[in-house]
């Protein structure tokens, strides 16, 4: 087991908050970091984040520190990018953790970082084939996520009246309250940013797809290794089609995604909105497309064969173009590291 001298000292944890940052400690952060003896926070910097950054109660992995680490993926990450959250998926689960939180640091606590820690809850379930808008289940108001595919917004609305059940569901995506996650379109030509969501729980059953962002969102075991966020994609797209392909890969199990209000509210760092639009217009051209291809992937049941499911799907995506085939070598790269990680925390002891 290699430890680099900074971390010889780290607890094993069971759950982690990660979070990615270019910016000195935000207001958020501060807020998160408050929560750190429950929820340990891990914040990986880039080559733009401050030398000096500092927080107490938050465990900073800067740049040069992550060049330490035995991680194959970690020479291959481009610096810049938001990709470089891989490595800090990694050190939670080098130090043990099971179930990892993310966010970023523009966004206030609500009711989160969550308490309950079961991935089976009580909601509604849908179970509508194809495209769902999930803010319908939580506001009247016209509003879509970012990576819903724009010929999708008019859908009719099928089964609000659904009744409630328990299901477990591997992934939880937490609404994000006041400037929510929408495309660059809805901020353009809507502009409405002051969004108060309905508190409920909606789960999605397998067919039923709805993109999910990195905001607020918890990963339980069983779908870690689908965390693993592609290099060679825009900003705005990086997230959106982890989302795709995190559930094609939990379908091919059973297995479900629930979305949940009351998550956190969003002061949106400042954006320029037409380059938003600019980096999205890939999504716009390519996201139905994205996931008809995957949903046709003859993908395995076994939980073993997780990152061989992965490694199909972005075998896929370079097969259209949506990818180039330099991001095959950082999805291996990953599904050694997830071994290693694990390798890393069964060797942790308490100290």
């Amino acid at each position: 087991m290699i430890v680099s001298p900074w971390r010889k000292d780290l607890k094993r944890i069971e759950r982690a908050i990660v979070v990615t940052t270019i910016n000195a400690p935000t207001a958020s952060l501060r807020e998160l970091a408050s929560h750190s003896n429950q929820w340990p926070l891990i914040v990986v910097g880039d080559s733009k984040t401050p030398t000096d950054w500092a927080l107490k109660g938050a465990m900073f992995i800067d740049i040069d520190e992550q060049r330490q680490r035995p991680f194959a993926l970690q020479p291959l990450l481009p610096e810049n990018h938001y990709s470089r959250k891989n490595l800090g998926y990694l050190e939670a689960l080098s130090l043990g953790a099971t179930t990892i939180a993310e966010t970023d640091d523009d966004n206030f606590a609500h009711a989160w970082p969550p308490q309950d820690l079961e991935p089976r809850v009580k909601g509604v379930e849908i179970s509508q084939r194809g495209w769902v808008n999930i803010y319908n289940y939580f506001t009247k108001e016209r509003i879509w996520a970012r990576g819903l595919p724009l010929q999708e917004i008019p859908r009719r609305i099928e089964n609000l009246g659904a009744p409630v059940v328990v299901r477990r569901a591997l992934i939880h995506q937490y609404l994000a309250e006041g400037d929510p996650d929408v495309d660059a379109i809805y901020r353009l030509t809507v502009g409405k940013m002051d969004h108060i969501f309905r508190d409920r729980i909606v789960i999605l059953a397998p067919g039923s797809a709805s993109p999910f962002n990195s905001q607020s969102t918890v990963w339980y075991e069983g779908s870690l290794p689908f965390l693993y966020l592609p290099s060679f994609v825009n900003f705005r797209m990086t997230d959106i089609w982890r989302s795709y392909i995190a559930q094609v890969c939990l379908w091919a199990s059973d297995e479900r995604i629930a979305y949940r209000g009351k998550g956190v509210y969003q002061e949106r760092n400042e954006h320029n909105l037409f380059h938003d639009f600019l980096d999205e217009l890939v999504g716009y051209q390519r996201n139905e497309d994205i996931m008809d291809a995957l949903v046709k992937l003859r993908l395995s049941s076994e939980p073993s064969d997780a990152g061989a499911n992965l490694l199909k799907c972005y075998v896929e995506l370079s097969r259209m173009g949506v990818v180039p085939s330099q991001e095959l070598a950082l999805v291996q790269a990953w599904i050694n590291d997830l071994a290693l990680a694990r390798q890393m925390a069964g060797t942790r002891t308490d100290v």
